[in-house]
């Protein structure tokens, strides 16, 4: 349960207070009856609470975000999102699962391939970004280890670009198209309403616990060999 917006984060500009009773309320609430029933509990965060590759070696876990409200600029949403990972840092009962930008073989309006696919224009960056069947194996998987709670950035490791990643759909799925790309970040931010989180997270902590994903690179391969442009139910 949250609030990321229907169409885009750019909605949680617009409808604050959805975003802060989804993000920050409702973990709040859940993590009070945690405590009262005393019960293990996991909450989905954002790794987006970075912006760039922490001098190529990545952001721990354990590195003050810097794209949040504290360290502007961010969106309403990112910054949300780090005041509820804040609050449950002190949770002894609570795992903080770090997701960054889904995607997965399913085609669907929050699948990062599909926006890449349907985009006119496409934004240049690098980041470490995390399949959705993987994130939720890993998930599953701190449970079933019994790790420690805390937080973890779990992404497909090893960063790629967009232009990366676009080469491997027009490869794969023999794309007949010519991708147009924004030619500065100036010009990206007069489309968009609110600034983007591009980032490198290091994923040493969770592969210590003996959870080890695939590549990022091995992800998205076979992610677009077996694409289909439905989402199941």
């Amino acid at each position: 349960a949250g609030y990321t917006g229907q169409s885009s984060i750019d909605q949680c500009e617009a409808e604050k207070d959805a975003t802060l009773r989804g993000n920050l309320l409702l973990p709040q609430m859940l993590s009070h009856l945690s405590l009262v029933e005393d019960f293990p509990w996991l909450q989905v965060g954002t790794g987006c609470l970075y912006q760039g590759d922490n001098g190529g070696i990545g952001y721990t876990e354990e590195d003050s975000p810097n794209f949040c409200f504290s360290s502007p600029p961010c969106n309403f949403y990112c910054g949300v999102k780090e005041l509820a990972e804040q609050i449950l840092r002190s949770d002894p009962r609570c795992y903080i699962a770090r997701l960054r930008i889904p995607f997965d073989e399913f085609g669907g309006p929050h699948n990062y391939l599909t926006k890449l696919l349907t985009f006119d224009k496409v934004y240049v960056n690098r980041n470490t970004i995390s399949h959705r069947g993987d994130f939720v194996r890993a998930c599953l998987d701190l449970f079933e280890k019994g790790a420690p709670k805390g937080i973890y950035n779990i992404t497909n490791p090893g960063p790629m670009s967009t232009r990366e990643i676009v080469s491997l759909m027009q490869e794969i799925l023999q794309l007949d198209r010519e991708f147009k790309y924004w030619e500065s970040d100036e010009e990206f931010y007069k489309f968009v309403q609110s600034p983007r989180s591009n980032c490198v997270l290091d994923t040493t902590k969770l592969e210590s616990t003996g959870i080890q994903l695939r590549t990022l690179e091995e992800a998205i391969r076979d992610s677009l060999r077996n694409w289909t442009a439905t989402n199941p139910k």
